[in-house]
């Protein structure tokens, strides 16, 4: 849960991918952002038995926030390793082709989510042929900053209430249905037509 910039597109020629890693390893150290090179070939942690594809790039950011991901196929289309791992398990119709990596800026505050933005236009611009974003604050689109800030502040407290409530209640929780718990969000959050899926650990996942 919250603002999350999606996006993804497709490089205008894979020869400029080392020229786009060099250059955000330049923003990342000037920004003191946490950064790692990465080529799937020469590390994965998978079996032989589930390997994903050949992806190679950079992923960045600072630790506040979900990481930038600018990992791409052997064609020159942008894929995080999270959703090229997903695609293999999950039927081709339920993936969004336009989207093929997210970042959730929520952590990170506005001004990040702005610098991010400005960013993307720029490595746009320069670099994809094919470019593609869905920003969850509609900053992307409008550079409406007090909407950013008030798209992020509304998350901010709706998780600060669920907190509280869990703390009050979680232990009663334990032992609600799935319905139950449900509509006991939706009544801190203050709106019962929300979208909520629940998630329960097996005793064993718990241990």
């Amino acid at each position: 849960m919250g603002v999350t910039i999606h996006y993804g597109g497709s490089l205008k020629s894979i020869d400029q991918l080392d020229d786009l890693v060099d250059e955000m390893v330049e923003v990342s150290d000037a920004n003191q952002w946490k950064y790692q090179i990465i080529d799937t070939k020469k590390h994965s942690n998978l079996s032989k038995d589930d390997p994903l594809p050949h992806l190679k790039g950079i992923s960045f950011g600072p630790e506040e926030s979900e990481s930038i991901w600018f990992t791409f196929n052997e064609s020159g289309q942008l894929i995080s390793p999270m959703v090229a791992l997903f695609q293999q398990h999950q039927p081709i119709q339920t993936i969004d082709m336009d989207h093929h990596a997210f970042t959730k800026t929520q952590d990170a505050g506005p001004d990040f989510h702005i610098k991010i933005v400005n960013m993307m236009k720029y490595v746009a611009n320069k670099y994809f042929d094919v470019w593609n974003v869905n920003d969850e604050s509609n900053y992307y689109e409008t550079q409406d900053r007090e909407h950013l800030i008030e798209c992020m502040g509304i998350i901010d407290r709706s998780l600060a209430a669920l907190n509280d409530a869990f703390e009050v209640h979680g232990e009663s929780m334990s032992n609600k249905s799935e319905d139950e718990i449900k509509d006991f969000i939706g009544k801190v959050l203050g709106s019962e037509a929300l979208d909520i899926k629940v998630i329960k650990l097996s005793s064993d996942q718990e241990e």
